[in-house]
């Protein structure tokens, strides 16, 4: 659970989280709200992968693991799409390329 989906059951009026539930958050350790089932990649992983997988289990974020399992980086939904946006500018400049000189 995400701290937004944690902060969105909670009820707000007036600009502020009503007392007895914000008293309930202080009690809790990240234990009791972290994801146990994390979704990992490698750093071979390719970028369609990634998407699927982001996008079939409705994550953002996705740890980046060694062959040990151990962290090496974290890779966001973000990156994902500026690598995309990235590889669609160099595509779209090959084009106007081809088109421009024949």
């Amino acid at each position: 659970m995400t701290i937004r989906v944690a902060t969105s059951l909670l009820p707000f009026r007036h600009g502020t989280f009503q007392a007895p539930f914000v008293n309930q958050l202080i009690g809790m350790h990240v234990r009791d709200i972290m994801t146990v089932k994390v979704h990992t990649c490698t750093a071979e992983s390719t970028t369609p992968e990634l998407m699927k997988m982001m996008t079939e289990h409705r994550i953002r974020h996705v740890p980046v693991v060694d062959k040990d399992g151990i962290l090496i980086s974290i890779v966001s939904i973000g990156d994902i799409v500026k690598s995309r946006v990235g590889e669609m500018e160099s595509e779209n400049q090959a084009l106007r390329d081809y088109v421009t000189t024949g």
